[in-house]
């Protein structure tokens, strides 16, 4: 057996994974319009119970710290839960039937989406930093704990150029009720890193970092941080590949280390 061909089974089966995630999605949104103004209607999928308790087996083997909601009410609970923390009467929302929710479309376009245009700019790094930092410092009286998103890829995060804000969006998984706030919350700055080094190839990946740590600016939380800046193993880096669009290890060990470097500076 070849030096590289662990790393490329690895490889393989991460993105067999990713293909699998893609193809199970448990729920689907739909964009309409109410009174002139654009919404969105996300709804979840029938016959998704087995999928979201195998899912959620492989989320806890994985150590991704996160769960995904098998019960619909709870889901619906949470996501109008956590819309109406974050927004209050900015935006409107409401549940729709037992299975789904309408939500005012939030302006902005997702990181995800700017960063493939090559429209990504510092000053959305820094409001997304700022609308992390604000976010955790909110307490939901719905479970009872300090805030915290649990999936807050690049795409889950919007950025409106006019008023220079960023938006959190789609609440659809929920951390682990045993982890502490700050776990929970470097949990989060973890999620969107590891997509952004992973999403760009220019190397700016790294100022990028910066400005979205600066401007998140919680010295507390970046021990927590700094602690999971390195390569896992097991199922834990198979779930790393899908969420740095599978950088081999040696370039995902190197972008680490300076990730660590730099959170030391912010302490």
């Amino acid at each position: 057996m070849s030096r590289n061909e662990p790393y490329h089974r690895e490889r393989t089966f991460s993105a067999l994974l990713a293909i699998a995630i893609d193809a199970v999605r448990i729920n689907q949104t739909t964009v309409v319009t109410r009174d002139g103004r654009p919404f969105l209607l996300k709804r979840r999928r029938g016959g998704r119970g087995l999928i979201i308790a195998a899912g959620n087996v492989f989320l806890r083997l994985s150590h991704s710290r996160i769960v995904m909601f098998p019960n619909v009410r709870g889901w619906q609970a949470w996501e109008l839960a956590s819309f109406r923390l974050l927004y209050g009467d900015s935006y409107r929302y409401e549940a729709v039937g037992r299975d789904a929710v309408l939500t005012e479309r939030l302006p902005g376009t997702d990181i995800r989406t700017l960063l493939a245009q090559d429209r990504l700019t510092d000053a959305a790094l820094r409001a997304a930093g700022q609308v992390f930092r604000e976010a955790h410092a909110l307490h939901s009286n719905y479970w009872e704990l300090d805030w915290s998103h649990g999936d807050p890829h690049l795409g889950n995060v919007l950025y409106d150029s006019e008023q220079q804000r960023a938006f959190l969006i789609d609440f659809e998984t929920r951390h682990e009720f045993a982890l502490s706030a700050n776990e929970r919350h470097a949990d989060d700055l973890l999620t969107f890193l590891l997509k952004l080094m992973g999403s760009d190839h220019t190397g700016r990946w790294q100022g990028w970092s910066q400005r979205f740590l600066e401007a998140y600016d919680n010295p507390v939380v970046m021990p927590y941080l700094r602690k999971r800046l390195t390569v896992p193993f097991g199922l834990e880096r198979v779930l790393w590949h899908t969420r740095t669009n599978h950088l081999p290890v040696f370039e995902l060990r190197t972008r680490l280390m300076l990730l660590k470097a730099l959170t030391e500076t912010l302490c």
